[in-house]
């Protein structure tokens, strides 16, 4: 697949609305840039429970790049801008559960306008639409892209959303009828931030890759860690998850859209470097990577709280084993100097298993993996956020 360049222009950078929080617990960025050969109308419509349900305004918001480098990159890599497409027609609603039709569904407008034309490398910003969700039940967004044939367009297969495609414009249909469901692997291009005009104490997210993302967990049981933090603190924080599969630290230390997103938080946890070693990086590049960083998002954000997680236990082995003690030994001994802030993730999942890994829940935590680390977290974050008030 062939992918445009982005118009020339100052690099861009993410800002939320001015009294939004992302209000979210499950991922929506851009992993993976699907190309469709045929071109035409596609709709998506995604379920996402909010954090804090309720009457408020929403806003969304869709960035047309590549954030992290799928795999080995042969299909689509960090930085690399989406091609040219259209929205031919968006809608919002609520649904009281995972089976009822939408309801009090309003026309999402971008600028005032129906329908708008999105560049390559583009930012889109949605106008505010008002929703009522019920407690316990689901935002659904539903857009229908129009693209030309060959056009690659940006998402994830692993939102861990209930999500639904279809061909042409279902995007105002109620019911399903008409729709396949995505899957817990089927690809979907949504919008990344799901953001709400709501009362908040401050925006706290997680940068990582597919075990912040929640892969290996069950769909829409919001059971892997991230989710699980997000929802304990959703009522009165904002939360973003931005971890996405195969997300690399290196991507990340590039400074582009995935870094600008959690930028613009106030607290960020980055949690990256299995992939970099999987993929070959050498401990002293990844340490590099991940003291970039941390440099890039204080820079871009000096007042922001920024949290590093030791890199989590994987099915690694020889040289790639070596490398995870070498990084997480030298992020521990930064932490003990008070260089860093430090969650550690690997001491709650790494424990020795029958198999001979260190991984206990899973390479991809499981469930309950993901319910230790919500504990560990929380705990973690009481004491730290205590002993900082005290000081």
């Amino acid at each position: 697949m062939d992918f445009p360049q982005a118009a020339e222009r100052p690099p861009m950078k993410f800002v939320f609305p001015q009294g939004y929080a992302p209000n979210v617990a499950l991922g929506t960025g851009n992993n993976l840039a699907m190309g469709f050969e045929a071109g035409g109308l596609y709709t998506f419509r995604a379920l996402i429970r909010p954090l804090r349900p309720g009457r408020m305004n929403w806003r969304f918001f869709y960035w047309n790049q590549v954030d992290s480098t799928w795999d080995d990159g042969s299909q689509s890599r960090a930085g690399l801008p989406g091609g040219a497409f259209g929205i031919a027609g968006a809608w919002a609603g609520v649904c009281a559960d995972a089976d009822a039709p939408v309801s009090g569904a309003r026309r999402v407008r971008f600028e005032g306008r129906e329908q708008r034309d999105v560049e390559p490398g583009g930012q889109v910003y949605s106008d505010p639409v008002e929703l009522n969700c019920p407690e316990g039940g689901y935002i659904a967004f539903s857009w229908c892209l129009e693209c030309a044939p060959g056009t690659a367009i940006p998402g994830t297969p692993n939102s861990q959303a209930l999500c639904f495609t279809a061909r042409g414009d279902l995007s105002a249909r109620p019911t399903l009828s008409g729709f396949a469901p995505a899957g817990g692997e089927g690809w979907v291009a949504l919008p990344n931030l799901w953001a709400a005009e709501r009362p908040f104490q401050a925006r706290i997210g997680f940068l990582g890759d597919s075990i912040t993302q929640g892969c290996g967990t069950r769909p829409n049981f919001y059971e892997h860690w991230a989710a699980r933090i997000l929802t304990q603190l959703g009522q009165t924080f904002g939360g973003w998850n931005l971890g996405l599969g195969f997300g690399r630290a290196q991507d990340a230390a590039r400074g582009e859209s995935w870094l600008s997103k959690a930028a613009a938080l106030d607290h960020v946890c980055v949690c990256l470097g299995v992939n970099d070693i999987l993929q070959g990086r050498t401990a002293q590049a990844l340490w590099a990577d991940l003291c970039a960083i941390r440099a890039g998002l204080h820079r871009a954000n000096p007042g922001l709280r920024l949290t590093q997680f030791t890199i989590p236990p994987f099915d690694l082995e020889g040289g790639h084993l070596e490398i995870w003690r070498q990084v997480n030994g030298g992020l521990r001994d930064l932490a003990r100097k008070g260089e860093i802030e430090l969650f550690d993730i690997a001491q709650v999942l790494a424990r020795p298993h029958p198999n001979g890994h260190l991984a206990a829940f899973g390479p991809h935590p499981d469930g309950a993996g993901g319910a230790a680390v919500c504990r560990s977290f929380m705990d973690w974050l009481t004491s730290t956020s205590k002993n900082k008030e005290e000081n």
